[in-house]
């Protein structure tokens, strides 16, 4: 994590099976500091095809920490991957879970 902002990136190539709606969210499981969200998106094969920008807190408190992303087709010979924009103020010790899951 950074203090200053880093946007991660996972593959989600084996989970994602079908176009559709997905939600996804970066459940905080402990450390000294919550992770600040800016966005996340959908990218397919490195171009992104789906964003949703809006600010969310995952911490002991949560708020806003779930970003609808949708996927207009599916290829499954594609890479598929979530990117998310992070932060974590005044200090780096955060842990957490990705998830991702068809709404």
């Amino acid at each position: 994590m950074s203090t200053t902002g880093a946007v991660l990136e996972w593959d989600v190539s084996d989970i994602i099976t079908k176009p559709g709606t997905y939600e996804f969210f970066i459940l905080y499981t402990k450390g000294w500091k919550a992770v600040n969200i800016d966005w996340a998106a959908f990218v397919n094969d490195n171009k992104e095809v789906s964003k949703d920008k809006h600010k969310g807190m995952s911490g002991s408190k949560k708020e806003n920490i779930i970003y609808t992303l949708n996927l207009k087709k599916y290829n499954k010979k594609s890479k598929y991957s979530i990117k998310a924009n992070l932060t974590c103020k005044g200090g780096t010790d955060s842990n957490g879970i990705v998830f991702i899951q068809k709404k």
